[in-house]
């Protein structure tokens, strides 16, 4: 085999500055170039990870280190650690450099700081989950999640490490038929353990204990040191929380509760994936961070012909891309640029229907989706259609010297704005006041949509199909529908919100049962609130003859009483049974637009029509 990275560079191109850290497989230590070395990033400070020569001995161990670097290279992540070369051949001492970050691991940052902030709880989270989404998006598992492989830097950026044993799902791993285990037992899913059988819940079973560890202080089973112990209370127990910590705020309540549900032994009670996490915890605490997808043309300035434009054009894209995000963080609002993950420079592993069904699901999941129409309709098409599809909001940000299509602006009413600038500083502002000013109308859509009822359809799906004792494979061909739509629907049901009637229908036949067996109650929840819908509209057009409105008042009171019905429908903290809005609600409601904009235009009076 030859090397991975040209062999005139070695360790001993590295000035050790001190160690960071002695595992089993070698050990760690930040380190800087004693000369320059073209094919690393300039950075002043690298890590350096150093094998044992006893462990490179072992069958397959050099190519287990192959994959670790594979993952490292071509996953690009703001919290996954970035690993730049590999030299698996140095018969002396081969090595890793990989991003050294500055900070500590959450084993010391836990020690150092004995209550964490609500506002680090939520960032915490929401940073592990999304980078286990990420990781798990691109087919593989993590399976050694634990506090020791997690650094916080002092900007407080989270970053996983370790990917010594990932497993790839897309292709035979080399630690797949190992014949011990591999991990770390405190925090190994039971099953991993126990049947050697793990997915991606068993990745969502250890950060459910590295939850449990930021929030006690200390690890899950803390009295029991001995392994054979260890493994016997894994096996027969729950971990015990102390419930006293929910009265430090709601933020601590939501993490606990959380933990709970990822620390199940059985892997079908737990959360069906880290997105269902963020989807729960977002239901409890309203600041968890908005997740946007951005889309563009970006496949146009690669087949220009002018040289000049196509750089002028990328030009243009790096400084729009990079003046929207800055205002979208600040805003909490963290956007997905699928250019720098999914792109083939990014990710050249990838194969193209796999970056289709990665970018596919990630602007399903989104809670907003960012077009910047560089071409009046160009490149953006499907990705419109899709958040149409799922009930995704969508933002179009365009220069004033474009004129977005007619097909674009009218995709499912899905657009709440268009905005057009001048230039970098007038979209810098623009995008800062969308930002700030649709929070709210953000948070209503994150908790109304329905992805629940494909959380209960991929389970439901997946207790059928195991009854029937078919493999997901073979399920996927009878049911003549692609595979990755079926791994979709088992492991990330709840991005997949524009699943076909015809796929529903293949499935179920597929299956020997009936749709309706697969969607089972949802069609009562959807008719309730039609019903709702429908005497509210009822006592609204009553209401606006009355009251001799105008269409333009109607519409806007109608939208306005109906968010209002959709946030009472959905709310965990609504009391009683939703109902519908009565005359004296839509009078009130009409009282507050009056008071919130005295002299909008009354336009002419609401028709019988």
């Amino acid at each position: 085999m030859s090397s991975s990275i040209p062999p005139q560079i070695s360790a001993s191109d590295f000035e050790r500055v001190n160690r960071l850290g002695d595992g089993a497989s070698g050990e760690v230590w930040r380190v800087r170039p004693s000369r320059e070395i073209p094919t690393l990033p300039p950075e002043e400070f690298l890590a350096l990870k150093i094998y044992k020569p006893d462990i490179l001995e072992e069958p397959n161990q050099r190519m287990r280190i192959a994959e670790e670097y594979k993952t490292g290279k071509t996953l690009v992540h703001p919290n996954l650690v970035k690993i730049y070369h590999v030299d698996i051949e140095a018969a002396d001492q081969p090595f890793l450099v990989m991003e050294w970050c500055d900070g500590d691991d959450l084993m010391q940052w836990r020690q150092k700081n004995p209550l964490p902030t609500e506002q680090f709880l939520i960032q915490f989270a929401t940073q592990m989950l999304d980078a286990l989404d990420f990781l798990h998006s691109s087919r593989r598992l993590h399976r050694d999640v634990k506090p020791k492989n997690i650094n916080i830097d002092r900007k407080g950026v989270l970053r996983l490490l370790d990917y010594g044993i990932i497993r790839s799902l897309r292709e035979r791993s080399f630690t797949e038929d190992s014949p011990r285990f591999v991990g770390t037992y405190r925090y190994a899913a039971p099953e991993y353990i126990f049947q050697n059988s793990y997915s991606f819940s068993s990745d969502l079973y250890s950060l459910g204990a590295v939850f449990y560890f930021l929030l006690h202080g200390k690890e899950i089973f803390p009295a029991i040191q001995r392994t054979p112990d260890l493994l016997k209370a894994k096996e027969t127990q729950r971990p015990i929380f102390e419930d006293n910590l929910e009265r430090n705020g709601p933020g601590w309540k939501a993490l606990m509760d959380l933990s709970k549900r990822m620390l199940e032994p059985d892997p079908a009670n737990r959360p069906a994936s880290a997105m269902a996490c963020r989807e729960l915890l977002a239901k409890d605490i309203p600041s968890v961070p908005f997740r946007g997808y951005f889309a563009c043309a970006l496949t146009r300035s690669n087949e220009d012909d002018d040289p000049n434009r196509r750089e002028l054009r990328k030009q243009q894209l790096e400084q729009v891309s990079k003046v929207i995000k800055s205002r979208a963080d600040r805003n909490g609002v963290t956007i997905y640029f699928p250019g720098e993950h999914t792109h083939p420079q990014g990710a050249p592993d990838l194969k193209p229907p796999e970056v289709y069904w990665i970018d596919r699901e990630r602007v399903a999941s989104a809670d907003l989706l960012v077009v910047f129409a560089d071409e009046p309709s160009f490149g953006v098409g499907q990705e419109c259609e899709i958040a149409a599809n799922a009930g995704v909001p969508i933002v179009i940000f365009h220069s004033s010297d474009i004129k977005v299509s007619r097909m674009l602006e009218g995709i499912a009413g899905r657009i709440i704005a268009k905005i057009a600038f001048e230039n970098v500083s007038d979209l810098a502002n623009k995008a800062n006041q969308f930002f700030e000013e649709n929070r709210s109308r953000l948070n209503l859509s994150r908790l109304s949509r329905e992805r629940e009822y494909h959380l209960r359809l991929g389970n439901r799906v997946r207790e059928f199909r195991l009854a029937s004792n078919l493999s997901i494979e073979n399920l996927a061909d009878k049911a003549d529908v692609p595979l990755e739509l079926m791994n979709s629907l088992e492991s990330r049901p709840e991005q997949l919100t524009n699943l076909s009637l015809v796929n529903l229908r293949r499935i179920a036949r597929a299956l020997r049962v009936s749709p309706a067996e697969l969607v089972r109650d949802q069609s009562a929840r959807d008719q309730e609130f039609e019903d709702l819908r429908n005497a509210s509209i009822t006592n609204l057009r009553e209401y606006a003859r009355q009251q001799e409105l105008s269409y333009k008042e109607y519409a806007r009171l109608k939208t306005a009483g109906l968010d209002a019905l959709i946030q009472q429908s959905v709310s965990l903290a609504a009391k009683g049974t939703p109902k519908a809005i009565d005359e004296e609600a839509w009078r009130k409601f009409h009282h507050n637009l009056i008071e919130e904009r005295p002299n909008y235009d009354q336009g002419d009076a609401l028709s019988d029509d």
